[in-house]
């Protein structure tokens, strides 16, 4: 079992989640470098306004883009979610 940290968030209308594999942040391109988390973070902050499905696919061909077509050497998974609100319980102010 891999060690990890519990925590918790408020989430507000409109937030989205991302979760991924490893696999996706170290996949390399034709000179070695791997993608990274800098550059996975960079693109989703500034990929806010579409949906989550938009945003998943252009990364996703961000990442074919990246690596040139070439298989990547790990399993890559995205998931990605956006919170609707809570219509039964309006945020308090």
């Amino acid at each position: 079992v891999m060690p990890f940290e519990e925590g918790r968030v408020i989430l507000e209308r409109g937030d989205r989640l991302y979760l991924y594999t490893d696999g996706l942040v170290e996949l390399t391109n034709n000179d070695g470098e791997e993608f990274g988390d800098d550059r996975l973070c960079e693109f989703l902050h500034a990929a806010r306004d579409p949906s989550v499905q938009t945003t998943c696919d252009r990364l996703m061909l961000l990442l074919e883009q990246w690596s040139s077509g070439a298989h990547p050497g790990d399993d890559m998974t995205l998931v990605g979610l956006e919170f609707l609100g809570n219509d039964h319980n309006p945020p308090t102010q």
